[in-house]
């Protein structure tokens, strides 16, 4: 059988069966329902009680120190690592109504991780989507 020989119908239900078994998109958008601040984990409707993991890199920072005699003092070690929490910014677990970024990987809802948290005003961005 050639391929131009098969029915419209035929065609129609097999890209059914080929969008049906495509992953879904694997970044979406949801709002915080749930989160631990201790575990650093969120919750999102979408995933139902599967515990979301915070991903993001480490940061570290300078900060100036004015003294009482006018000078300033660099205060930053450059040999700073992960045992010295001084030089480290603080994670924010993202709030319950939050907008934030999901990645789902493998698209089965398995193993999502939460990518960021949406910072624009809604209604600010893809306007007329």
């Amino acid at each position: 059988m050639e391929a131009n020989s098969l029915s419209p119908g035929i065609w129609n239900a097999i890209a059914e069966m080929v969008a049906r078994n495509a992953a879904p998109g694997e970044i979406s958008f949801h709002n915080v329902r749930k989160r631990d601040v201790a575990k650093k984990i969120i919750w999102v409707e979408e995933f139902g009680e599967t515990s979301i993991p915070l991903v993001t890199f480490d940061f570290n920072f300078a900060y100036y120190d004015t003294q009482p005699s006018g000078s300033v003092t660099k205060r930053y070690d450059a040999t700073a690592d992960e045992s010295d929490p001084a030089y480290h910014a603080k994670l924010l677990v993202p709030r319950v109504g939050q907008k934030v970024a999901i990645l789902n990987p493998s698209g089965n809802r398995r193993f999502p991780v939460c990518i960021g948290v949406v910072q624009s005003m809604p209604g600010s961005y893809w306007s007329g989507e």
